[in-house]
């Protein structure tokens, strides 16, 4: 989650799971 590369992996993992949950 240090990496960059993670960081923006986690940031497209959490708008999809986000808009799951939302949805």
């Amino acid at each position: 989650m240090t990496t960059p590369s993670g960081h923006t992996e986690a940031i497209a993992a959490s708008r999809v799971i986000g808009t799951s949950v939302y949805n």
